[in-house]
């Protein structure tokens, strides 16, 4: 499969117990994923570590539990977080990490068909 490349996306990253996002981009390659901020690679993984994929339309990322319950990847937003809308994110689980990225609108289906196609996974819609 040919390198394909989704960008404007965001990537939550948490740090010192304060969660924020950055640009990314996500490449997805022959063999594995990598996300990307310019030159800078943040995550990449093998396809085959890939244990879960999980898409939630909500304020911060989701996945479902092996119990089948939604529980949150991260908090996401600041005090006045309310106030936006809810985003969509895609999140991409391996064994060591989740992925979390908010993926623009027009570009969801786009990113689903993708990673379902090349990691022989569905994706998990969750609440």
């Amino acid at each position: 499969m040919p390198v394909v490349t989704f960008t404007n996306l965001r990537l939550l990253v948490s740090s010192n117990g304060q969660a924020g996002d950055r640009d990314a981009s996500l490449r997805l390659g022959s063999e594995g994923l990598q996300v990307v901020d310019g030159t800078q690679t943040l995550h990449s993984a093998a396809y085959q570590e890939i244990i879960g994929l999980f898409h939630s339309h909500s304020r911060e990322p989701r996945w479902t539990t092996p119990g089948g319950t939604s529980a949150p990847v991260a908090k996401a937003g600041g005090k006045f977080s309310f106030l936006k809308g809810a985003p969509d994110w895609i999140t991409v689980r391996t064994k060591n990490v989740f992925i979390p990225l908010r993926v623009p609108d027009d570009d969801l289906d786009r990113v689903i068909a993708a990673l379902e196609a090349r990691t022989s996974t569905k994706i998990v819609h969750t609440r």
